[in-house]
């Protein structure tokens, strides 16, 4: 049974649930000056159960032998297919625990799992503006690059603070709303 709209309310459910179980302040950074911005337990969480459960639903395809009285092609299909879903959530949720933003005095770094660290001075950025979801920040340089932070972040307070301090209104004024 198909109810139109669901998926866009058990979503938005998700988010305010995510939401409300943000901490204000980032962690001081341990290696050297700034805070560290990480993902809200809430969202590590979410992350880590749904890679339980494609985990558990390849196991549990395999060990009941459910690709046994199959033509010889579809196990390694449906195989495949399972597979590389439970990779993808599986780099989602250690995304989760090792992606980190920091903000210094002199402006924002993007540290990614299996991308090069991205480099946001306060003097450099163009603009600041939600992206289309609303559940992130778009960072536009002067030169054109991008970088996104995620409002599912610990610490956007101390974002907040040093775009107030470093960077003028106009040019964040659009992504205000979006952050606490």
């Amino acid at each position: 049974m198909f109810l139109p709209g669901a998926e866009q309310a058990g979503l938005a459910l998700w988010r305010k649930w995510v939401l409300a179980g943000r901490r204000d302040e980032a962690e001081p950074c341990a290696d050297g000056p700034g805070w560290s911005l990480a993902y809200t337990g809430r969202y590590r969480l979410t992350f880590l159960l749904t890679t339980a459960l494609f985990a558990g639903v390849l196991y549990g395809a395999v060990s009941t032998g459910a690709f046994e009285e199959r033509p010889a092609w579809e196990p390694w299909v449906l195989g495949g297919i399972v597979l590389a879903v439970t990779a993808f959530q599986v780099y989602l949720a250690a995304a989760s625990f090792l992606d980190r933003v920091i903000v210094t005095e002199r402006g924002v770094a993007l540290k990614r799992l299996l991308r090069r660290r991205m480099e946001l001075p306060w003097a450099d950025l163009e603009r600041v503006f939600p992206n289309g979801e609303e559940d992130g920040l778009v960072f536009l340089r002067r030169d054109g690059a991008k970088g996104e932070v995620s409002l599912f972040l610990d610490g956007l307070v101390r974002l907040r603070m040093l775009m107030q301090a470093h960077v003028p209104g106009p040019r964040w004024e659009a992504a205000s709303p979006f952050l606490p």
